[in-house]
């Protein structure tokens, strides 16, 4: 039976699109049938999900115009899930390699990071304060639910990296170390800035190694998330 969403509960739903009150709630929503596949894999992440046709797990079966009033999706899809976020503590574990985001702005950017993250079997990715969210809708979408395994953490990025000298640094940047030149990397931080800024010089400051990407033409620079895929794919061996 199709159930008529109150005004409050599609109230509810669309205010999650709000950042702050996503935090006080401590949940968020996927969208589509593919992501929200990811999240039914983990034990107890799923709050609820909507859907516009029955399906064999848990939901709330409802019409294709009430899921239109609480999708974040210009076209929305057939399943929505609000999902749970709880925070997760975490410490650095030695012989292996986390993702530090130094500002990336661009939620598609961090949704493909994100998924990059899953590819390489890195379980961690840290966020300075002035990243996007990663539990916005963009972000979520774009990481086709590797969001569900991947612990995101945002932080004040200069006092951890002080606090965490010992470990090695890798900084995208310009005028770095080829990667091709660089050996037997074992473990570490591999650190991404913003989307046409890069790294700032206070978390350069910090860093022990600058990698850079050769390139052959004229291209003043690379997306930050086509960045990180490509070191990701010449450090993590």
């Amino acid at each position: 039976m199709i159930t008529i969403l109150t005004k409050a509960q599609i109230t509810h739903l669309k205010l999650l699109q709000d950042s702050k009150y996503r935090k006080e709630f401590a949940i968020y929503i996927a969208e589509g049938e593919k992501t929200i596949a990811e999240f039914i894999k983990k034990e107890n992440c799923i709050d609820t999900i909507y859907s516009t046709k029955p399906i064999v797990v848990p939901h709330i079966l409802i019409s294709e115009m009430q899921m239109q009033k609480i999708s974040a999706l210009q076209n929305s899809s057939s399943m929505l899930a609000v999902i749970k976020n709880e925070d997760v503590n975490f410490k650095i574990e030695k012989n292996t390699f986390y993702i530090i985001l130094d500002g990336i702005q661009d939620p598609g950017n961090l949704g493909t990071i994100i998924r990059i993250a899953d590819w390489y079997g890195i379980t961690d990715v840290i966020c300075s304060n002035d990243c996007a969210d990663a539990f916005a809708s963009k972000v979520v979408q774009a990481s086709m639910g590797s969001i569900a395994r991947i612990k995101v953490h945002k932080t004040n990025l200069l006092e951890f990296l002080n606090q965490h000298k010992n470990v090695p640094t890798y900084a995208a940047m310009l005028q770095g170390t080829a990667l091709n030149k660089l050996k037997n990397v074992q473990a570490g931080f591999i650190i991404i800035g913003a989307e046409g800024k890069g790294v700032s010089k206070e978390i350069l400051a910090t860093c022990k190694n600058y990698v850079t990407i050769p390139g052959f033409g004229n291209c003043e620079s690379l997306n930050a998330a086509v960045a990180c895929g490509i070191i990701c794919s010449h450090l993590i061996q």
